[in-house]
């Protein structure tokens, strides 16, 4: 038995000393042993060699941030390679061979073209090559750059609603024929800018996310970007929200009719401490004022920020400040209906920082359009524009008199808010979104966060969301007297009723003062108008003189001159049916019929008694 553990030993000893491996890092494995000789008894070293001949798969290509001049192509490959891409306006691919840098060596790939012309299509092929010298060839795929500005639509509806331990998103995806997805950013302190920024919480095709990864007391800002089939991303729009684990209440929504701020608005440094001034409104309406202070970004909305005063007094001191901090001052006035003012900002700081100067910048320079009628809203002389529910807006701001830093512009709508975008040239911003679907009046404001030079430039207006004009039937002089007599005998009746399917038609001057129908084509929009079941119908138009004609059948016509100042065509007509003739003919009939029988009876009656 010991003779054969020491014999075992001994071979072990021979077969570890007497062999030789090794294995190289690259593609091609290397491998030396101790091989037998056939022609003798004697052992001899040799290699054997074993190559990688599998090229390396390429899958999951993508054409992504399609521009006017530029383009990101993407692809994986299933081992790492280095990327090739040829290109060109031909299935010849003359124009260049892109190549990554030799060091690139990787399965996921990415190479962006750029100098590229515009509205022009491109094909290219895609070249992969593994370190054993295995290649792969993919062609025939193509994309076509921008001609013209398109911009995918904002989500509309964006909410954030403060649950027990999670905050609830909802939101309305857009219409656009293009859209694939919404991706949903989330940041703290201050809202993502870009759909790189940020923490991406969701990414998919729904309208709905529930939040739980929160913490209690925390302030989070969510920015949704929609994005189409070519990875293009809208400009954003972002709401806030924070949890009390206890549940407490969440701030108030955006008002519906809005009453005047406050004046002389400042803030004058005592020592080291603030003194917050103003005046107050002088509407019979008026409550109290709210006075916001916030750091690192202003509020815009009432229960944004640490609400520091509560009254009606015209000044407060605020001794919680320290050095080298900018702080945020906005004040709300509150009527007793609830409403908020628009509010005015302030900030302020100790000697040590020059603090963020907020200044006024002018509503002129923005323009907002109805995206689907091509129609441009003028504001009023109250900075008001005037909007049906639902309507798609966009909104385009000049940028010759901004800052040519780095800027940021963000249009703030009630507690949403959306991100513009330069165009290709930046001549202007832009951006595109929702009106609320509730009737009312909504603030907007406009701001330019200037980073460079810590300024922050501001202007406000108004959106009116006005209701959908209203045709309603009355009854024809004969009917109404029946429904007074069935009102009167305690059958209800009423006397009014909205008028489905009646035929509205606009009008207007032409150049020899004759009325004309009014040109709806170049406005997407129909004339004349059938009205839907609540007898509902609407106009946006360019300001003017108008002439509206309402008809259905068995009803007097009846038209309207009218002086349209807001774009908007949402009157209130009232049309009356014709009297049925027949039925007065009957009733005719009857009543004599009666007079007659009445007369006989009465004939009998006289000679009975006889």
């Amino acid at each position: 038995m010991k003779k054969i553990c020491l014999i075992l030993i001994l071979y072990l000893l021979v077969v570890f000393y007497a062999t030789d491996v090794s294995y190289a890092i690259d593609d091609q494995i290397n491998v030396t042993a101790s091989v037998p000789l056939e022609d003798s008894g004697s052992t001899g070293g040799g290699a054997v060699h074993i190559y990688d001949t599998t090229p390396p798969q390429i899958f999951d290509v993508k054409v992504s941030e399609i521009s006017f001049y530029s383009v990101m192509i993407s692809w994986q490959t299933t081992e790492n390679a280095s990327a090739y891409l040829h290109y060109g306006k031909t299935l010849s691919y003359e124009i260049e061979n892109f190549q990554l840098h030799p060091e690139s060596i990787t399965s996921l790939h990415k190479i962006k073209l750029e100098n590229l012309e515009k509205g022009t299509k491109y094909y290219f092929q895609i070249n992969s090559l593994d370190s054993a010298g295995n290649q792969s060839i993919k062609d025939g795929y193509e994309f076509e750059t921008l001609s013209e500005i398109q911009i995918i639509s904002d989500v509309s509806s964006f909410t954030a609603k403060s649950q027990v331990e999670k905050i609830v998103l909802d939101w309305e995806n857009p219409q656009d024929n293009n859209f694939s997805g919404v991706q949903i950013n989330r940041s703290v302190d201050f809202p993502s800018l870009s759909p790189q920024e940020g923490d991406v919480i969701y990414s998919s095709d729904g309208n709905h996310f529930d939040d739980v990864n929160i913490e209690d007391g925390i302030k989070y800002f969510y920015t949704a970007y929609s994005y189409d089939d070519s990875g293009n991303f809208s400009s954003g729009t972002f709401v806030w929200a924070f949890v009390n684990f206890e549940d407490k209440p969440i701030p108030p929504k955006p008002p519906i009719i809005i009453p005047p701020d406050v004046e002389n608005f400042e803030i004058i440094v005592e020592g080291k401490k603030f003194v917050v001034s103003w005046k107050n409104p002088l509407n019979e309406n008026f409550k109290e004022i709210e006075v916001y202070k916030s750091e690192n970004f202003p509020a815009f909305n009432p229960g944004e920020g640490e609400l520091i005063y509560k009254g009606k007094d015209i000044y407060f001191e605020d001794q919680e400040i320290k050095e080298e901090m900018i702080y945020y001052y906005t004040i709300f006035a509150k009527d007793k209906d609830g409403n908020y003012s628009l509010g005015k900002t302030e900030s302020g700081t100790l000697k040590k920082v020059k603090p963020a100067l907020i200044e006024k910048i002018s509503i002129d320079d923005a323009s907002f359009i109805i995206q689907d009628k091509a129609l441009l809203l003028p504001f009023d002389e109250n900075n008001r524009i005037h909007v049906f529910p639902e309507n798609e807006i966009g909104l385009y701001y000049n940028s010759e008199n901004l800052p040519k830093t780095l800027k940021t512009i963000l249009l703030t709508i009630g507690r949403s808010s959306y991100i513009l975008k330069p165009d290709g040239k930046k001549e202007f911003y832009r951006t595109k979104f929702i009106s609320p679907s509730n009737p009312g009046s909504y603030k907007m404001t406009i701001s330019v966060l200037d980073f460079k030079n810590g300024k922050i430039f501001q202007t406000k207006a108004v959106l009116v969301v006005d209701d959908y004009g209203e045709a309603t039937g009355r009854p024809s002089d004969l009917d109404l007297v029946i429904l007074r007599i069935k009102n009167y005998i305690g059958i209800s009746a009423q006397e009014r009723h909205l008028l489905q399917n009646a035929k509205i038609t606009l009008y207007e001057f032409d150049d020899d003062e004759n009325w004309i129908m009014w040109g709806s084509e170049k406005f997407n929009q129909k004339n004349p108008q059938i009205t839907n079941s609540n007898g509902n119908f609407g106009f946006m138009v360019p300001n003017g003189k108008y002439k509206i004609t309402v008809e259905k059948d068995n009803y007097i016509s009846k038209s309207e001159i009218i002086e349209v100042e807001n774009n908007i065509i949402n009157n209130k007509i009232e049309i009356k049916e014709k009297n049925n003739w027949l039925v007065l003919i009957i009733v005719i009939v009857i009543l004599f019929s009666g007079l007659i029988i009445r007369k006989k009876l009465k004939k009998i009656k006289e000679k009975k008694r006889e």
